[in-house]
């Protein structure tokens, strides 16, 4: 999308800019509407303009005004050269469709009614403008980029901002498409239990967690069985390595490397997802199901999906979490790391 990247240019440069980008741009796709330019003529045709023009401070409506005329004309003579006849698209009357409606019968009748309409309309979309700036960049301050990917927005974000932040976490996340009603369902979750969850356009996934909203791409459910062993497996979203070796560690969090005694797993461990109705039994002793020791820690929902060592329903690791008790490194060891990291990461631990 080379208008995208102007478009980007044109407002880091400010000023008049985005006036002449926008006046190209305007007469450039009403060419290609009235099919007398191509598609990819449109931004040969506005970064021509923006060549030609030497940005300069805006001091009135006055002078946007000479500059769009200038613009549009200077378009029309870059289409006249390169042989893409300019026409006018008769549609531009029709007042059906909502821009030449709100030319026609709303800006002309108050602009004679009121002669300083567009003086006052402009002052104020000025304004409106940077006050949406101001509103953006405290939102920006309030969204999080997680290690996995996703965005974290707290729950106390006043509204305004909060619909702001999910705007940027949906655009982050590919969802160019989303619209109000998305944003409204995310911010739906505040006053929610924790662990409530929203389906929301797009494939992105809201859900209410530890103070927080967290929007996401969740994972398609991987299903995997590898013998336990030596080496490096493909789990879903994750790649294990397995290698002898290697002594306790005293970090915690996530993602972090185990060590472990091998020799203590019984016959037939698998490294598997974990599974409904697994138990294990904490480092340090106390047996419990896997999935209350998750709410214990208090990991999310979402992060849970970590590859487990374990036989039967008895689970010995969760991959870059925690080891059981049962097979805790001792005098006579034969120990064992795990390290686990992301599809598509550096092979390295990295804390979340």
């Amino acid at each position: 999308f080379p208008c995208l990247a102007l478009a980007e240019e044109a407002g880091r440069t400010g000023g008049t800019a985005p006036c002449v980008l926008n006046a190209a741009n305007e007469v450039a796709v009403a060419a290609f509407l009235a099919e007398s330019c191509a598609f990819t003529d449109i931004d040969g045709c506005v970064a021509h303009c923006l060549e030609q023009h030497d940005a300069m401070r805006v001091e009135s409506l006055e002078q946007l005004e000479q500059i769009d005329l200038w613009a549009r004309s200077e378009a029309r003579t870059y289409l006249a050269a390169r042989a893409l006849t300019w026409r006018t698209d008769e549609s531009n009357a029709d007042t059906s469709f909502a821009r030449n409606f709100v030319r026609a019968a709303v800006l002309a009748p108050a602009k004679q009614r009121f002669p300083a309409a567009e003086k006052h309309l402009y002052a104020f979309s000025r304004l409106a403008q940077e006050d949406e700036a101001f509103l953006s960049s405290l939102a920006a301050a309030r969204l999080t980029r997680q290690e996995d990917g996703s965005f974290r927005i707290p729950q106390e974000t006043p509204r305004p901002l909060f619909l702001r932040a999910c705007a940027r976490a949906f655009r982050a996340l590919g969802a160019e498409d989303a619209s109000l009603s998305s944003f409204e369902a995310a911010a739906s979750l505040i006053g929610a239990r924790s662990g409530a969850e929203r389906d929301l356009p797009c494939g992105v996934r809201a859900v209410r967690e530890y103070g927080a909203v967290v929007l996401f791409r969740p994972a398609p459910a991987a299903d995997y069985a590898y013998p336990f062993a030596e080496g490096e497996f493909a789990c879903g979203a994750y790649t294990v390595r397995i290698e002898a070796g290697g002594v306790p560690k005293k970090e915690r969090g996530l993602m972090r490397p185990l060590c472990f005694d091998a020799a203590a797993l019984p016959q037939g461990c698998l490294l598997r997802p974990r599974r409904a109705g697994d138990t294990f039994t904490k480092f340090g002793g106390g047996t419990k199901k896997l999935k209350d020791w998750f709410i214990d820690r208090k990991i999310p929902r979402r992060l849970r999906d970590l590859p487990v060592i374990a036989c039967g329903g008895t689970v010995y690791a969760v991959c870059g979490a925690e080891i059981s008790e049962q097979v805790r490194p001792g005098e006579n060891a034969s120990p064992c790391t795990i390290t686990i990291y992301r599809q598509g990461e550096t092979q390295q631990c990295t804390p979340m």
